[in-house]
């Protein structure tokens, strides 16, 4: 069986001109994993830690000492779904 992908674009705000790559993430990734993938894709080393938000979600590793952290509005580092791409299964 193939695995399915979702195919996204990343941009980087606020810059001129546009920065952006294409890659192609595996659905059954983790967040962590996608924060690896952008990594790779821009050439980045790693040097911060990562915060996806998805609607009024806020998905990543918190700081010590979060306020965020400690009232538990991080999400857990799960796996990405297919609603996570807006993508719908055939």
């Amino acid at each position: 069986m193939i695995e399915q992908v979702a195919r996204i674009r990343i941009e980087l705000r606020e810059l001129e001109p546009m920065i952006w790559r294409r890659v192609d993430v595996p659905l059954s990734s983790t967040l962590e994993a996608l924060h690896h993938i952008i990594q790779a894709a821009f050439r980045w080393q790693d040097y911060h830690l990562y915060e996806f938000n998805v609607g009024e979600r806020v998905y990543g590793v918190p700081l010590d000492g979060d306020v965020f952290a400690q009232v538990g509005a991080f999400g857990s580092n799960r796996r990405v779904r297919r609603n996570f791409f807006g993508l719908r299964s055939h």
